[in-house]
């Protein structure tokens, strides 16, 4: 039992790290969610409409990206690129296109 704990533990410390690296890396690219986050926090002042991109622990773009200055939402790629038809005020978009791998996984598991 105390080795399966350490394992664990052991297991819990390897992804910690991973993700520290990876965020490391990620917030060096130009076009990763993480680095223009933190360039736009940095603004100084910050303009009344600025849109600043939410961003998943690996640094990637959450599929939906919302402008509460704005109030719209709308669907991004993995890229944040805008997924075009998809801009909603009010509220998000109710679904958002998946990733090509995605789709393709679901059919073949059919």
């Amino acid at each position: 039992m105390r080795n399966a704990v350490i394992f664990v533990v052991l297991l819990v410390l390897v992804f910690a790290v991973s993700i520290l690296f990876k965020r490391m890396f990620e917030i060096k690219k130009p076009s990763s969610c993480l680095y223009q986050r933190s360039h736009l926090l940095k603004l100084q002042p910050k303009p009344a409409n600025l849109y600043i991109p939410q961003c998943t622990l690996y640094g990637h773009f959450y599929k939906v990206q919302c402008n509460v200055n704005e109030n719209t939402c709308w669907c991004v790629h993995r890229n944040g690129a805008k997924v075009p038809n998809t801009i909603v005020e009010g509220n998000e978009p109710k679904q958002c296109p998946m990733d090509w791998w995605k789709r393709l996984l679901q059919r073949m598991q059919r």
